[in-house]
């Protein structure tokens, strides 16, 4: 497309802008300039719906409802007032929407719904419900835009996702069936670490996290919200379908201006093409475009003047950063405006004059109001004023009411000090060419660029030096600054880049620089826009950060890691700054506490236990201020420099503190692994600081497994800033060198709000560390199932060298349950040699002796490509042989580690396993009700209690944290249906659960054994009518064993005696063990003739008769009882005792 010759680049791209805009919030992309290139050459149903809304709006208006007027109104299905899980179609007022929070409550042009930012608050009425309206429309349009082009890029690869999908729940994948797909570039489980296209369900995607991971209409990379949260296990790997996608239809969607005539930069020479010949077929060359084509309205006879004062620059500047907080909420109108702060009114419904945050196109500067303030906070007289009323502000006056308070003194006691006139300050000058080895210097200015920043520049200028040597001209010579800014018209993610001088405009600032401690801060020298002459470096530079961050880094947080007990004094403190500022001592109100043994003021020079605020200590300066663990003084950084006027002497009181707590602290030293936790969080903490993820920026992190914020109460690993821990309390949140978790102070007290939840992430890294720290760690061994398998694959290894394969000739094969090559990356299990198998990492790849999967070394690293896929083989396998293995077989160490196994390694029955994927479904289905609770959480199935007031024993879907899994209940199903025994039961009574009784009966009826008799017990397959014995509920490996060896001895008695083929069962007569046919027993009765573990009697069904009768194998079972009794009772108790460590971490 031509530009109109008499308009510059920057008017052609303000009337594309106004043009090309869809002010559509579902679109989830966090880059203001990917929303600026969507352009309404295809229809979106949801605009569809939101023009409907916006029309409904202004007809509400017309009809007298005022808070409509002038209103941006937009179509969500989702909840009412005080109800949100009352979900219908209706339009809701921008005011009633958060665009920070993204639900399915929008539509692609297919009609599915889909995620998108502004999930309605449930707070507010300003909304109208239309629900039958939006679904006639909905159904009336889908079906024609469906069968259009996708609107955009994204959308073309969401809607080839969601056929995949649609394929695979054909093929028997039910996780895929009815359910939204979304197409993101990202990593997959914790074998997939490399990010490609893949199609993720809904529920595997995070959409509080942005990443890097959607595209825009050209096929660039670009963020977007609903990101991978650590691993996804519920995808499909679909990287050569989607490019090939992007590839045959990027040319449809993209369009981008002509560029002027620029210089390649280094890392995209070969893909920057002159684009001159791409000239709309419409355009007239050098026709002039319209005045009335600009539709953003800039008066042109009224430039917005410089602020008036240094409190009104203020006050616009914290408009700028509430712009940019809005922006990222997803309200693009704020995305890179113009802002100014005014004292004004704003809808026609707000009528009272208050501190707002004006657009540029909401304020006439061809009018003065008394809107501003001068540096005394006295309202003055200054151009730009609302002409009536506003529609595109943000109302923020309590919030610019306390700055004007906290600032006002301070500059108007500049401006008395200020001669009349100052001379006119010089513009920042341009950056003077130094010779290479030295570091470039900084343009003329306040801005003192860091030793860190100083160390990066240099690192360009030998960037520069390399790329010279390769014959690139351009940078020979050249004087290179590093920045963290956008780079070319296809580079629009801001990342680090060497900049050539003459990129860089010095008169605009941005936050493009580095502090001593790796922190993004505001400097001199910007991309104006578009840059053509830098070097994209962005590895490099992080890497040097990361590297050298610690010898430059000078804040308190960096320079001394506190101890626990230092923590513990540093909370103290500011709790005493909090009771100081309640009893009006202002100077202690909103400001960061240290406790330190130091001076005071000039009347106290000795050093005793204080509590300062950050301003009265040099951090500069380091003393023995700080304490260790044991209460003994140590040099840490922050001390005062001569005296300090505000601080809290508390001398008494904290040594007292001390003595009581340094016993604790003392006793719980850190070990090496903490200490590897603390710092790998430390540099998380600097990845999301360097995202812009400011609470983080120089904060002090510990690394514990412990509970999130009020959706996240499932204990994880997490990364925590000091301030969210509570250091009065101790939790089994740290861990000792092998891993395994223990008591330590700095607890969260109940919720967290600041905190990265890292558990994936920080167990692979507590995977990979482990061996290093942990002198007694048993290593991995194999169950007897597992090494049955391996066996297994050996001889099927053997069978395929025999038919010529010579890949698998004289190879060592191992079974694991993973992926395959490109095209098999769906888990299951194969046959691996050792080659193919990565044993520096763990995964779910293996099997305990009852077939569940556990952690063991050797896994996938991405693909295989020589194993033999064996799956219905190996599944037939283990199911033959896994009840064998599981028979008297304790709990593996790995699956009572492993933190979601809670149930016990016995095999739940069909009935059981199909309840709890009964329940599993419930819940998925509650959570996207907005019963969060259920969100992610791991549900049983139990036929127990409820709430106090539902006493009687339902089928009810529980979360984990409802069920005590240290004890047992009759909550269960077994293959007939009917109540058994296993661990995991309400204690008292539940408040989190589903009552689904009527479901769950259905489920037991479809799935119950075809084999089940009238009486509950199940028939043998080769004589009908013979009943087997139920399990004894409470018993455990003693009575199980007896049991066996009475079958043992009924078999060899079936060979000659026909009467004897029936089940058995050991029964205590008396003081002596006997066995009975189970069908000579009275089981409509029950005695104490059963035992648990450690012999003590046990009440179960079947009762002996009188005597003895019928018995046998008397000797031989009694000496067995006696024999195992001491061995199954240590046994028992050893197992419990893991299980009560597995439940309380």
């Amino acid at each position: 497309m031509k530009v109109p010759s008499a308009i510059g680049l920057l008017a052609w791209a303000t009337i594309q802008a106004s043009e090309a805009v869809r002010l559509d919030r579902s679109f989830l992309s966090l880059s203001a300039d990917a929303v600026l290139a969507e352009t309404t050459s295809r229809q979106s149903l949801q605009d569809a719906l939101d023009e409907f809304c916006q029309s409904e709006a202004q007809d509400a208006c017309k009809k007298g409802l005022k808070r409509y007027c002038g209103a941006n109104v937009y179509a969500r299905y989702d909840g009412r007032k005080n109800n949100l899980n009352s979900k219908e179609w209706r339009c809701y007022a921008e005011e009633a929407l958060n665009f920070e929070t993204a639900r399915a409550g929008c539509v692609d042009t297919c009609g599915r719904k889909k995620m998108c930012l502004g999930a309605y608050a449930g707070t507010t009425e300003t909304y109208l419900s239309r629900h039958s309206q939006l679904q006639k429309k909905v159904d009336s349009l889908k079906g024609e835009l469906c069968s259009a082009p996708a609107p955009t890029l994204q959308e073309a690869l969401d809607r080839k996702c969601m056929k995949e999908g649609e394929e695979a729940c054909k093929q028997g994948l039910w996780a895929y069936c009815d359910v939204a797909l979304y197409a993101r570039h990202d990593v997959g489980n914790t074998s997939q670490t490399a990010r490609e296209w893949r199609c993720y369900a809904q529920d595997a995607l995070d959409f509080a996290l942005s990443g890097d991971g959607c595209v825009d209409d050209c096929g660039k990379i670009t963020a977007c919200r609903g990101a991978v949260n650590g691993t996804s296990t519920t995808h499909l790997s679909r990287g050569t379908a989607l490019t090939s996608v992007i590839a045959a239809d990027k040319g449809l969607y993209c369009s981008t201006p002509e560029e002027p005539e620029r210089e390649e930069s280094t890392d995209s020479e070969d893909s920057m093409e002159s684009e001159d010949s791409m000239e709309s077929e419409d355009s007239v060359e050098g026709e002039e475009a319209p005045e009335e084509e600009v539709t953003v309205d800039v008066p042109e006879t009224s430039t917005p003047p410089a602020s008036s004062s240094n409190l009104q620059h203020l006050l616009d500047q914290m408009c700028v950063e509430e712009a940019k907080t809005a922006c990222g909420q997803g309200l693009k109108d704020y995305c890179n405006a113009s802002i100014y702060a005014r004292y004004d009114l704003g809808t026609a419904g707000q009528t009272a004059k208050e501190w707002r945050c004006y657009l540029q196109q909401s304020l006439d500067f061809s009018m003065s109001g008394n809107g501003c303030v001068d540096d005394c906070a006295n309202p003055m007289s200054c151009s730009g004023a609302v002409n009536g009323s506003s529609v595109k502000h943000l109302t923020r006056n309590d919030k610019l009411k306390n700055a004007i308070e906290a600032n006002k003194e301070e500059f108007c006691k500049q401006t008395a000090e200020e001669p009349a006139e100052q001379p006119a300050e010089e513009p920042a000058g341009q950056p003077a060419e130094e010779p290479a080895e030295q570091p470039a210097e900084q343009p003329a200015g306040e801005f003192e660029p860091s030793k860190l920043q100083n160390f990066l520049d240099n690192l360009c200028i030998q960037e520069g030096q390399r790329a010279c040597s390769e014959g690139k001209t351009p940078y020979c010579d050249a004087t290179f600054f590093a920045r963290y800014d956008l780079g070319n018209n296809e580079q629009r993610t801001k990342d680090w880049r060497c900049y050539v001088k003459e990129s860089l405009d010095f008169n605009r600032t941005g936050d493009g620089c580095a502090d001593g401690c790796g922190n993004m801060v505001s400097c001199p020298g910007a991309v104006d826009n578009v840059s053509y002459k830098h070097i994209s470096v962005g590895n490099i530079i992080q890497s040097a950060i990361n590297a050298f961050t610690d010898a430059f880094c000078e804040s308190p947080a960096e320079a001394h890691r506190p101890s626990r007990l230092q923590a513990f004094l540093d909370q103290y403190c500011a709790e005493e700054g909090e009771r100081a500022c309640a009893e009006g001592k202002t100077a202690y109100c909103n400001v960061t506490f240290f406790a330190r043994h130091d001076v005071g003021n000039n009347n106290q020079q000795q050093r005793e236990w204080r509590c300062y605020i950050r301003d009265s200590l040099d951090f500069t300066l380091a003393g023995e201020g700080c304490t260790d663990n044991c209460a003994n003084l140590l040099t840490c950084r922050g001390a005062v420099k001569s005296v300090s006027y505000k601080h809290l002497s508390l001398n008494d009181k904290m040594k007292a503190l001390i003595e009581e707590n340094k016993a604790d602290f003392c006793l719980e030293q850190e070990s090496k692994l903490e200490v590897f936790l603390d710092r790998f969080c430390d540099e998380e903490g600097k990845n999301a600081c360097s995202e812009g993820k400011t609470p983080y920026c120089g904060a002090t992190f510990f690394a514990r497994h412990d509970v999130g914020n009020n959706d996240q109460q499932r204990r994880e690993w997490r990364c925590y800033i000091q301030e969210s821990l509570d250091f009065k309390l101790s939790g089994d949140g740290c861990p000792d060198d092998c891993a395994n978790l223990r008591s330590c102070r700095g607890a969260v007290d109940g919720v967290s709000y600041k905190h990265l939840s890292l558990n994936d992430k920080m167990k692979s890294a507590i995977n990979a560390f482990t061996d290093e720290f942990c002198e007694d760690r048993v290593p991995y061994q194999p169950s007897n199932l597992q090494s049955f398998l391996d066996q297994f694959c050996v001889e099927e290894g053997k069978a395929a060298c025999a038919q010529g394969k010579t890949p698998y000739c004289n190879v060592t094969f191992f079974a694991r349950h993973d992926v395959g090559n490109n095209n098999q990356q769906t888990r299951e299990w194969r046959c691996y040699i050792r080659d193919s198998l990565d044993f520096s990492l763990t995964g779910d790849g293996c099997t305990d002796n009852c077939a569940n999967l556990v952690s063991c070394p050797g896994a996938v690293n991405g693909a295989s490509f020589k194993h033999l896929s064996l799956r219905d083989k190996m599944n037939a396998t283990i199911e033959a042989n896994k009840d064998e293995f599981c028979r008297g077989s304790s709990e593996t160490s790995e699956a009572s580690r492993e933190e979601t196994t809670t149930q016990p390694s016995t095999q739940p029955s069909k009935v059981q396993s199909a309840l709890d994927q009964f329940c599993a479904k419930e819940a998925k289905a509650a959570c996207s009700s907005g019963l969060k609770a259920y969100c992610n959480a791991n549900i049983f199935a139990r036929h127990d209690v409820g709430t106090k007031d539902q006493k009687n024993k339902e089928w009810r879907c529980y979360v984990e944290d409802s069920l005590d899994f240290s004890i047992s209940g009759e909550g269960c199903a077994d293959a007939c249906g009917n109540s058994t025994s296993c661990l995991g039961a309400v204690n008292g009574s539940s408040t989190v659960h589903l009552t689904r009784d009527d479901g769950a009966r259905k489920v037991i009826a479809q799935n119950k054994s075809e084999e089940c008799g009238q009486h509950g017990g199940q028939e043998s397959g080769g004589n009908k009518g013979l009943k087997a014995p139920e399990r004894v509920p409470g018993s455990g490996h003693l009575q199980d064993v007896l049991d066996s060896e009475c079958m043992v001895i009924a078999a060899k008695m079936c060979v000659t005696d026909e009467s004897m083929c029936q089940y058995a069962v050991a029964r205590k007569d008396g003081s002596s063990w006997k066995c009975y046919l189970y069908g000579t027993l009275d089981d409509s009765q029950s005695s104490d003739a059963c035992a648990d573990d450690c012999g003590n009697a046990l009440t179960c069904p079947g009762v002996p008769p009188a005597g003895g009768a019928s018995s046998f194998g008397g000797s031989t079972i009694d000496e067995l009882a006696k024999e195992l009794t001491g061995a199954t009772c240590k046994l028992s108790k050893e197992q419990e005792q893991k299980k009560v460590h597995v439940h309380q971490h």
